[in-house]
């Protein structure tokens, strides 16, 4: 929320795709700092949810997830990316090269770790809750979920009902908004308040 999530300085220092993971863990340690929580849910959508898979096997301290609609296989969203900046430009973009959609000005560097990211093959640490909420159970996200039962992640995929508005592409009118029903259904019993957190060693 800071407004500068694509500051072209922010390339000199490894690129946007690492400095959007530091920003996650940097927001989450000072959600612990400023409320003395020990516990922490993290949420996110299309690739914010990437982000918070990704934070999500560094800490210790994440006791549930929530991922709406996420991007599980990054070399298949980088290709819709240059699809999508294909179709609004005009111009064929090089596949080694970046690329400008919209607001948003890739480097070749981002692309290429964002193309990397798989969360097939990286998930939250065992004893974890996860949920992804997606508008289909797609081969990629039952793969997802068997990958991650297998590692001790207790997945599961509540369905979407309710939850259009946070894909629309038109503005968000007051009567459009998102009903969050299944998913505060889906918390309250997978991560109850006040509950013990799973995932073990929990830092001071």
């Amino acid at each position: 929320g800071t407004g500068d999530s694509c500051d072209d300085g922010i390339e000199g220092a490894g690129g946007h795709w690492v400095a959007w993971q530091h920003s996650v863990e940097a927001a989450a340690n000072w959600l612990r700092t400023a409320t003395g929580a020990y516990r922490l849910i993290l949420c996110g959508l299309r690739t914010g949810a990437t982000l918070a898979t990704l934070a999500a096997t560094r800490r210790n301290d994440v006791a549930g997830l929530m991922l709406f609609e996420p991007v599980l296989a990054g070399h298949s969203y980088v290709r819709q990316l240059r699809l999508d900046a294909e179709m609004l430009s005009g111009q064929p973009a090089a596949k080694d090269d970046g690329l400008k959609l919209r607001e948003f000005d890739f480097s070749a560097e981002t692309l290429k770790l964002m193309g990397g990211a798989d969360l097939r093959h990286v998930g939250p640490m065992a004893g974890t809750k996860a949920a992804i909420f997606a508008r289909s159970k797609t081969k990629l996200i039952e793969e997802c979920l068997q990958a991650w039962t297998a590692r001790g992640v207790k997945a599961d995929c509540p369905g979407w009902e309710g939850l259009d508005p946070l894909v629309r592409q038109d503005l968000i009118e007051e009567d459009l908004l998102a009903d969050f029903d299944t998913v505060l259904r889906w918390l309250k019993e997978a991560v109850p308040p006040g509950g013990p957190i799973t995932p073990k060693s929990i830092g001071p």
